[in-house]
């Protein structure tokens, strides 16, 4: 706390178990209590008067920081005996009188350990007001040194300075933190650390504040996700639909609400699919680099037909490693980096193959007019990716075969110019590609029907199987209206003999499809349990679905908060098993799936069977 900055401490009242400073530093004042609680309750209570007797008449900002040898929650302890300690409450009722927000932490979970039993004993609180004069501070949980206690740091300001007697390593550091800060969103678990308002915790990694229709009160924005939950563990409409847009409201329905059954809220990456940071997704999202229309370009020319030493070619385009002017005079080998074809640009790849004049001619002859604003405007790999998916020419099919064949003709032109070798190369262009696209790809027919004569195909009847006696079935499926951004989900229970049990629809928002597969597995779990069923299979045609929750994923996934609720109800006393269907054998839910997209937002329960009857014997 003591730094160059010049912050002046001064003793306002010491106690044996706290003191009480006044900080003063560029012309602003706070308080800062640091507090030791005693390791007896019956002491404690004098340490919790003492606080409440300071937090009545406060008026300016306020943190305490320190070992208070107490816990508020039950979670914030593992290990050790039923009977042991337990959360106190005057601790929270102190909390509670004072209006105090916890600073939260980053590292591990508990700061006290002593054999196998771990608590988190050491905090930092503050004041409303504290907490919007420093917006930014965070608390670290650092290792333990020579003690049974952690340290705690905390950070005033998140900024991370640029020094110039800093490091390389560091001065790269602070350069990119912004990009660091821009990545972070937060995972949702029970609620209490992520703030509601001003912390980016949306799929899509905004703040709601952004989308705010009115203002704000500070109290507002220092509230956390958990407040905004009712006691029953849904989302409390009430508490901010009118403030927000209804496709924000949407994004909210789909997001599975805080529960103390998930582990904390955690920070995460938004920039991959798993949460998790690493070097490859922080380049991509500094540079700007289109990774969509990078993984698109690969797949497809694993995907293409023809001549290997063409694919091959291909992917030294993909990779921008033709020899060039331009990538010559980089390597020192040449002095310019024009064209020496047509003498009126530089000589990058895309010239090369499209922009310059000789190699346009051919292009116009062979891209149908109606295509060449597309053809000649689009960037590198956008530009070989749409040439390798759509059709640009004049006939119906093949285009990508020729299209490759083209460049790589293209190439070999230029090739023999610069090094003048033009004698083999006399052919017109143009009908000289258009024959070697016909000869590739008669060799590729005649290649893949030879490869086709040993393969046998298995027809098989699909449909829906009854379960073992005793059991019931219940399939479920989700469904996605892309047009309207909405998704649902659907459910239908049947006994072993067939007959219609108990269904349910639910109408969820905005949200993927593999989390409407997962909330169909979540609402059948809630739906089964409350009818009585002791032993339960659960039947999805999502295979994706049925893995990720047989596997373990990180805190960081997205999902996890969703699988966290679903093994929430499979540690309750029954027996359940998810299983997958193909989905001609699971044509029931998908019909009540469809039908939820048509209905209010919600959980609706199906006490009898749909009057359309489609889920019989399917």
């Amino acid at each position: 706390m003591w730094n160059e900055g010049g912050s002046h401490f001064r003793v306002v009242q010491k106690h044996d178990q706290f003191i009480h400073f006044q900080v003063t530093e560029l012309g602003r004042c706070w308080y800062f209590t640091v507090v030791y609680g005693s390791p007896r309750a019956v002491q404690r209570r004098d340490l919790w008067n003492n606080l409440t007797i300071i937090g009545a008449s406060m008026v300016d900002s306020w943190c305490l920081v320190g070992d208070f040898n107490a816990f508020l929650f039950h979670h914030e302890k593992t290990g050790g005996s039923s009977l042991g300690s337990r959360p106190d409450h005057h601790f929270l009722e102190l909390v509670d009188r004072n209006s105090l927000v916890d600073l939260g932490f980053a590292g591990p979970s508990f700061t006290w350990k002593r054999g196998g039993v771990m608590a988190r004993l050491d905090r930092a609180l503050a004041n409303m007001g504290w907490r919007n004069e420093f917006p930014e501070a965070s608390v670290l949980h650092l290792p333990p040194l020579k003690s049974d206690h952690s340290p705690i740091l905390i950070r005033l300001h998140g900024e991370v300075g640029r020094f110039n007697t800093a490091s390389r390593l560091w001065k790269g550091i602070a350069d990119s933190w912004k990009h660091v800060q821009e990545g972070m969103i937060w995972r949702v678990g029970d609620g209490r650390k992520a703030r509601f308002w001003t912390d980016p915790w949306l799929p899509n990694g905004n703040t709601l504040c952004s989308y705010a229709l009115g203002p704000l009160s500070d109290e507002d924005c220092c509230r956390v996700v958990a407040d905004f939950t009712t006691v029953s563990g849904g989302w409390d409409w009430a508490k901010f639909d009118f403030l927000l847009p209804l496709e924000i409201c949407n994004l909210i329905a789909a997001t599975v609400p805080p529960s103390s059954v998930i582990q904390g809220d955690h920070i995460a990456w938004k920039h991959s699919k798993e949460g998790c940071f690493s070097t490859k997704t922080a380049y991509h999202a500094i540079t700007k680099e289109c990774t969509d229309v990078n993984q698109s370009f690969w797949r497809l020319l694993w995907k293409w037909r023809g001549m290997e030493r063409i694919r091959s070619f291909l992917w030294l385009c993909g990779h921008n490693r033709l020899l060039t002017n331009v990538a010559r005079k980089k390597r020192g080998i040449a002095g310019s980096d024009a064209c020496s074809r047509c003498n009126m640009a530089a000589e990058d790849l895309m010239h090369t193959l499209r922009d310059c004049n000789k190699a346009k001619c051919i292009w116009l002859k062979l891209v149908h007019p109606s295509k060449w604003h597309i053809f000649f405007n689009a960037s590198r790999l956008s530009w070989l990716s749409l040439n390798l998916s759509s059709n640009l020419g004049y006939s119906d099919n093949s285009w990508d075969v020729m299209f490759a064949t083209a460049c790589w003709y293209i190439w070999r032109l230029r090739n023999a110019d610069v090094f003048e070798d033009s004698s083999s190369m006399t052919a017109d262009p143009v009908l000289a590609i258009k024959k070697l696209t016909s000869d590739s790809i008669r060799a590729m027919d005649r290649h893949v029907v030879g490869g086709r004569k040993g393969v046998n195909h298995v027809k098989r009847f699909v449909c829906w199987r009854k379960p073992t006696t005793g059991w019931v079935k219940f399939n479920v499926d989700g469904a996605k209206n892309e047009a309207f951004d909405m998704s649902a989900c659907g459910g239908v229970a049947r006994d072993d003999e067939g007959r219609f049990l108990i269904g349910f629809m639910r109408k969820i928002g905005t949200g993927s499809v593999l989390n409407a597969e997962l909330w169909s597995i979540l609402c059948a779990l809630e739906v089964a349990w409350n009818a009585g069923f002791k032993k339960l299979v659960i039947e999805t045609d999502c295979l994706t679905a049925v893995n990720i929750i047989t596997d373990s994923v990180q805190r960081s996934h997205p999902c996890f908060a969703m699988l966290s609720r679903i093994n929430a109800w499979f540690m309750l006393d029954w027996e359940v098993e998810v299983v997958h269907t193909l989905r001609e054998g699971n044509e029931a839910a998908d019909a009540l799936a469809a039908k939820a997209l048509m209905e209010p937002m919600g959980l609706v329960t199906l006490h009898d069977p749909p009057p359309e009857g489609s889920y019989q014997g399917k």
